[in-house]
């Protein structure tokens, strides 16, 4: 009798269905993005660590050639999210770049740039996310 209940017991468990819930890994990534309203350079940052202990430290820095139009300081654990605006000029090309540390390990610089648009067209906005887009997206 004990060896029947042993039995059922070990096919039972074996049929029973186990859920298992594996972390998803995740990569250190980063997505920087400006897009523009008028004179306004809306510049936005999306870091993601390995795992959600993860420290990120990050610059982000909106230039104009090499003059410095705005720059920020920030950190978090394991995610960052930064959106902050500055006062630009229609007509020119501005760069965003993002200089960032996970666990003390400085990362590539991400970096986007794009146009601030002319607005006689009613001030219509306009995005550049990672590498700018061709004319016409």
């Amino acid at each position: 009798m004990k060896l029947r209940m042993l039995v059922f017991a070990l096919v039972f468990a074996l049929i029973l269905p186990v859920a298992a819930q594996a972390a998803e890994p995740r990569m250190i990534s980063c997505a920087p993005c400006i897009s523009y309203k008028r004179t306004t350079a809306t510049c936005s940052v999306e870091i993601f660590g390995d795992n959600f202990s993860d420290e990120i430290e990050a610059i982000i820095t909106l230039w104009y050639g090499s003059t410095i139009i705005a720059s920020w300081e920030r950190s978090s654990n394991g995610y960052l999210f930064f959106t902050e605006t500055a006062t630009v000029t229609p007509g020119l090309t501005y760069r965003l770049t993002v200089t960032y540390w996970v666990n003390g390990e400085q990362q590539t610089t991400a970096f986007t740039r794009g146009k601030c648009p002319e607005y006689d067209d009613g001030g219509a906005s306009t995005v550049s996310i990672g590498d700018p887009l061709p004319e016409g997206m």
